[in-house]
């Protein structure tokens, strides 16, 4: 067996020829891996946006929704419909609106599913939506 590579009409190669076919399919293959790994990365980079940062900001935005609704007094408080008991239940709430997958972060710091979970006011009624 001799070591010659043959064209599609079944003449011979020159070397020339044999290594631009290499240098194509190198650079091809440096493509599809280049191509895979920047994927790999975005998608990396996606989970860890939705599994660790947005329930991290949720939190943060539920303690400060509950931090400043706890600073109303009664009167202003019942100016907007609210009391005390309620400030979980609607920060909770406002919370499960804002989020698309429905994965939320209560005003506890406890990751639940939309409408599991949910907390109850002072007299063991469900307040969320």
């Amino acid at each position: 067996m001799n070591n010659e590579f043959y064209k599609n009409d079944m003449s011979v190669l020159d070397r020339a020829e044999v290594d631009e076919m290499i240098r194509k399919a190198r650079a091809e293959q440096a493509e599809v891996i280049f191509g895979f790994f920047a994927r790999l990365v975005r998608a990396v980079s996606t989970g860890v946006k939705t599994v660790i940062v947005d329930p991290i900001v949720g939190a943060v935005a539920a303690v400060r929704a509950t931090e400043e609704l706890s600073r109303l007094s009664d009167r202003e408080l019942a100016d907007i419909g609210l009391t005390r008991s309620d400030i979980p239940g609607h920060v909770y709430r406002t919370m499960v609106k804002r989020r698309d997958d429905h994965s939320v972060v209560s005003v506890t710091g406890h990751v639940a599913a939309a409408g599991v979970g949910t907390p109850s006011n002072d007299r063991g009624k469900s307040i969320a939506a």
